[in-house]
């Protein structure tokens, strides 16, 4: 694994090469500036864009919004947010590196995606980020959501795995959501629920869903309530 001063030095010689929406990162000055370079990791930050998956209505894509420097967002609980880094990483053939969490923002409930950064690839990153604690998160532009650790392959890659990717979080979504095996995955509507248990997942879902949610846990609660009147319970009942 690299130390700091190694991918300080790799992008000083132009190895990593990195951009921001201010412009690019090629000197000391900048560097320490803009990014966030720790002893062993890099910490990337909030970039211009995100996505809340609470204001989604049909395609991921279509609600991305912009966050000016300054300018913030708020998680509620049980909600997830996709944003588009502030970094924009070109790497090299031999480096290649993981996405891992803050234990300071686990420590409040957000989890994200641990992703690998892959060899040769060139683009702002897609952070997932998930509220799983029970009140709200405010992050602004700029913030610190995750780290990366990064490391030297014993062999360069040759191959570019990546197509060419573009720089807005709408483009990059809708360009993953486009390969056939997520299309099989994503279901058109919440309401396709194969059991009773699939109605947890119901809280996960965007806010129009939720009091649904809670209207199934009412009536649930009402039946029990009407099999202790009568004397019964459902197991018991035809």
């Amino acid at each position: 694994m690299l130390a700091g001063s190694e991918i300080l030095e790799l992008i000083l010689n132009r190895s990593i090469v990195v951009e921001t929406p201010e412009g690019k990162i090629d000197t000391a000055e900048k560097i320490s500036k803009v990014l966030k370079i720790r002893p062993t990791k890099w910490d990337l930050q909030v970039g211009n864009e995100y996505c809340l998956f609470s204001e989604v209505d049909h395609v991921l894509g279509d609600t991305v919004r912009s966050l000016p420097a300054g300018g913030f967002f708020v998680i509620r609980p049980g909600d997830t947010v996709i944003v588009k880094s502030r970094e924009k990483i070109s790497m090299p053939p031999d480096l290649a590196g993981f996405i891992t969490a803050k234990v300071g923002l686990a420590t409040i409930g957000l989890s994200n995606i641990s992703t690998p950064l892959d060899p040769n690839f060139s683009g702002y990153l897609t952070l997932t980020i998930t509220n799983l604690g029970g009140y709200d998160v405010k992050l602004g532009y700029g913030d610190i959501v995750c780290g990366a650790q990064l490391f030297k392959m014993d062999k360069p890659v040759i191959e570019k795995f990546h197509r060419d990717q573009p720089d807005d979080l709408a483009g990059i979504i809708k360009a993953e959501l486009a390969e056939d095996e997520l299309q099989r995955r994503v279901s058109p509507s919440v309401l396709e629920l194969e059991s009773r248990s699939d109605f947890e997942s119901l809280l996960r879902q965007p806010r129009r869903w939720r009091p649904v949610y809670q209207f199934l846990q009412q009536l649930d609660a009402k039946v029990e309530e009407l099999w202790a009147w009568v004397g019964d319970s459902p197991e018991k009942a035809p």
